[in-house]
């Protein structure tokens, strides 16, 4: 994947479209059409990755310390989500966080010890559940799944349960199927990628915290709060 710096950005919306011949390598981008030539080099370019690292033995006191401090700054906020009763705080219509509250810690669980056909008959609960571009419920199955990918990764997850939840995934509408389908990957935003990271290596802070919940409207709140229920759930089961 290329992420493009502000100012190369910037020169491709110059391009104008037209029959276009190009090359691409390590080291640039360059589009050719009749009257235009533009290259875009990344040669010292900083390698970007959406992927978390992966941590074979995370030390407990360390995961504790990180999930409280989040845990404090959000229960400071007003969340309007349903996904706020995994927080115990108020927020988003009372059925949602009913069925939230009773099977989302139960998928965690599934997930952590590898109960592949359990985990998808509770995604099923959860796709396209709520409301948003991304619903509430794709929110946390990809919070759940790229913070499994980082923390609790297996190869059998990945063969079985990841294929079947992709085919669920159509389910829901293209933006949630979009993240759920990341999220099987392990592929996440950089932002979330970062929270997760920031968790497991012990250096919580607000600016990681508040660049992963300005994302979307709800969706970044979301996608947090299934990362730190995944957290919590890790320590006790691992």
């Amino acid at each position: 994947m290329v992420c493009l710096s502000n100012s190369d950005f910037a020169l491709l919306k110059q391009y104008r479209p037209g029959i276009v011949r190009g090359s691409f390598n390590r080291d640039y981008l360059e589009l050719r059409t009749e009257n235009q030539v533009i290259k875009v080099q990344w040669r010292d370019s900083k390698p970007v990755s959406f992927v978390s690292k992966r941590y074979d033995n995370i030390d407990s006191s360390i995961l504790k310390s990180a999930v409280l401090f989040y845990k404090n700054i959000l229960s400071k906020e007003q969340l309007q989500s349903p996904a706020a009763v995994l927080l115990d705080l108020p927020g988003g219509e009372s059925h949602f966080r009913q069925e939230i509250n009773t099977y989302f810690p139960l998928l965690i669980e599934a997930l952590l010890q590898n109960r592949g056909q359990e985990f998808l008959e509770l995604c099923q609960k959860f796709i396209g559940m709520g409301h948003g571009l991304t619903t509430t419920g794709d929110d946390l199955i990809h919070g759940a799944l790229v913070t499994c990918h980082s923390f609790n990764y297996t190869k059998t997850f990945n063969e079985y349960p990841g294929s079947e939840l992709s085919r669920l995934a159509a389910k829901t509408n293209y933006f949630g199927q979009h993240m759920l389908e990341m999220g099987i990957m392990g592929l996440t935003p950089w932002a979330v990628k970062n929270f997760i990271e920031s968790i497991a290596e012990g250096r919580p802070s607000d600016k990681i915290l508040n660049r992963v919940t300005a994302i979307g409207s709800s969706s970044g709140y979301e996608i947090a709060i299934a990362i730190l229920c995944f957290a919590e759930k890790y320590i006790y089961l691992r």
